[in-house]
């Protein structure tokens, strides 16, 4: 990489400099695109979270101690979701956060929310946020009231 008040002699630099550059742009573009959110009505929304892929979870999961959402693993054939600032900078950082096993969040949420059958869908459009505590989750719906 070349920086500001490098001389570029050759036109293989140039060229370097060129791509280099243009895959930075690409890089932004893309993760500018991982972002947008595209709405039921057509409409288009730029989400403000790190995280927007394509696990539910990764939207809606967040610590109940520090507010870090929390990201997807799998631990030992097992799926589980544990906080982002603990996997980050380790436990002392967040030392209350618990791991939740995926399975059993989709069970407590089939029979919360989707009477006894989980449908992602229906979550969606009814859950804005779950706080994982150490003794429970809180699940929050659209109008921001824990159910």
């Amino acid at each position: 990489m070349y920086f500001e008040n490098e001389r570029i002699d050759t036109l293989e630099q140039a060229s370097e400099m060129e791509l280099a550059i243009r895959c930075a742009i690409a890089q932004e573009e893309m993760k500018k695109r991982e972002r947008i959110i595209y709405k039921e009505d057509g409409s288009r929304e730029i989400s403000n979270k790190a995280y927007s892929g394509k696990y539910l979870f990764s939207n809606l999961l967040v610590c109940g101690h520090c507010g870090a959402s929390y990201r997807r693993r799998t631990e030992r054939g097992k799926v589980v979701w544990r906080c982002a600032t603990r996997i980050e900078k380790g436990k002392a950082a967040c030392n209350d956060s618990v791991t939740v096993s995926e399975e059993q969040l989709k069970t407590v949420l089939a029979n919360v929310i989707c009477d006894g059958c989980y449908d992602e869908g229906i979550i969606k459009d009814y859950v804005s946020c779950i706080k994982a505590f150490e003794d429970r989750i809180e699940i929050f719906d659209k109008n921001g009231n824990v159910i």
